[in-house]
């Protein structure tokens, strides 16, 4: 049997995934690692997906489609919106410092020095091994170890998430609240924020509130010839066209989706029950381009016409108006809309170090970014949601977060229980005083 101190592991996440997507995976593989006692060995994250949207995406249809096809053939400056030379610090990853974290043992045990094993959890790999819980997991590791042992190398192995298998993170993070070797990432972000500094954009001796609208292709439209869809693949009837948004939420009762003026109400109502001069504002949204994108795959499947989807892309600036033009209403608020990368950083740097952050079930990044680099330093977090729908995605943050997560009924909200709660919460010099 080899020796656990010479069982090393490393975390591959798919780069075509977004940034939460690759911490949550990495926050969950590392704590299971370290918890049976194996070494961790860095492989170097990327976010090449957290940025502007390709261009070849934004084109009419049919084209887009072509280039679909066609893009290999093509140089990459055809499709690609950001330079290869783009600045490094505005990776995401990078930009968390968590590459530079474990920069000293980036190389670890390799092939030929090492055995080398790929653990991929998959819908299929967990029923070909009759995994069904946390406990046959881990029996299956230790099996795998056992069966590719060396006495003369040492094993590397590799976790890699497949589709079907994303339940198991969330019972990695419950019996692991925290990294048993004591690893804590918040701290390592404040050291490369103390090395790279980054503007804080609240106003200085105001509660920092952070308003995250997921919408890109979670998005509810309403079409230029007045009709409803929803673009959240989370939907049982994706791009199905409804005369009335009500009529809409009454087909997708599994998961309602929530406009930017339902929230902008909800915090309309926070505001109004504050005192006045209390909030520093910031409002982040990744806006509308990457609606864009399944609009076309709308149009490779033939759920909408050419013409349709001609009509709604040409909308999208309108969109992003009408957003704008939303929450501009809000007073001591700053707005930050789209996917550019400084805005990814701008978001990141925001959460980490407010105090209060309002977010809707539409968006899994709030819960799993914080889970990984502030559970012991979380804002109080505020979950949008509509309907039965109370948690985003797989994640379920009532039992990490504790009385610091609220789940607020987007269209009943309790205001006094919130308040109530949030004042338990925050630090003493914080008077949530209503202007009555």
């Amino acid at each position: 049997m080899i020796p656990s101190e010479r069982i090393y592991f490393t975390i591959f996440a798919d780069e075509r995934v977004g940034v939460a997507d690759q911490i949550s995976q990495f926050g969950a593989f590392y704590k299971l690692g370290v918890a049976l006692g194996f070494t961790y060995r860095h492989t170097t994250f990327h976010a090449p997906r957290s940025g502007p949207v390709p261009r070849y995406k934004l084109l009419s249809p049919r084209i887009e489609c072509y280039l679909r096809s066609a893009r290999r053939f093509l140089p990459a400056s055809a499709w690609i919106s950001v330079p290869s030379r783009a600045r490094p610090a505005l990776d995401a990853f990078e930009f968390l410092g968590l590459n530079q974290l474990f920069a000293e043992t980036t190389n670890g045990p390799t092939a030929p020095l090492a055995n080398q094993i790929k653990l991929r959890l998959s819908g299929d790999s967990l029923k070909r091994n009759r995994i069904a819980s946390l406990d046959d997991l881990e029996r299956w590791i230790r099996a795998s170890v056992v069966a590719n042992q060396s006495q003369s190398r040492p094993l590397r192995v590799i976790f890699e998430l497949g589709w079907g298998a994303r339940h198991l993170l969330r019972d990695i993070h419950l019996r692991y609240p925290y990294p048993q070797d004591g690893l804590d990432l918040h701290q390592g972000y404040l050291d490369t924020r103390r090395r790279r500094p980054w503007p804080s954009l609240f106003k200085p001796d105001r509660l920092k509130l952070v308003i995250h609208v997921r919408q890109g292709d979670t998005a509810t439209l309403q079409t230029p010839w007045g009709t409803w869809m929803s673009l959240w693949w989370f939907s049982k009837h994706r791009y199905k066209q409804y005369p009335t948004f009500e009529e809409l939420c009454e087909h997708e009762k599994h998961a309602p989706p929530i406009r930017p003026i339902d929230v902008l109400g909800f915090v309309e109502g926070l505001h109004s029950r504050c005192a006045p001069d209390l909030f520093s504002t910031l409002v982040f949204s990744d806006g509308y381009a990457r609606a864009s994108v399944v609009l076309g795959e709308a149009y490779q499947s033939h759920e909408l016409s050419a013409s349709d989807v001609r009509k709604l892309k040409r909308a999208i600036p309108y969109y992003e108006k009408q957003f704008f033009a939303l929450f501009n209403t809000l007073a001591e608020t700053r707005q930050i809309i789209g996917e550019k990368r400084s805005s990814l950083c701008h978001l990141i740097h925001s959460v980490l170090t407010c105090d209060v952050v309002v977010f809707t079930t539409q968006q899994q990044m709030i819960p799993g970014l914080l889970l990984a680099y502030g559970a012991r330093n979380s804002p109080f977090l505020i979950c949008l949601y509509r309907g039965s729908f109370k948690t985003p995605g797989f994640y379920d943050p009532p039992a990490w977060f504790g009385p610091r997560y609220i789940s607020v009924d987007i269209d009943s909200p309790d205001y006094d229980a919130l308040l109530k709660r949030l004042s338990a919460c925050l630090p003493k010099k914080w008077t949530l005083r209503h202007p009555r």
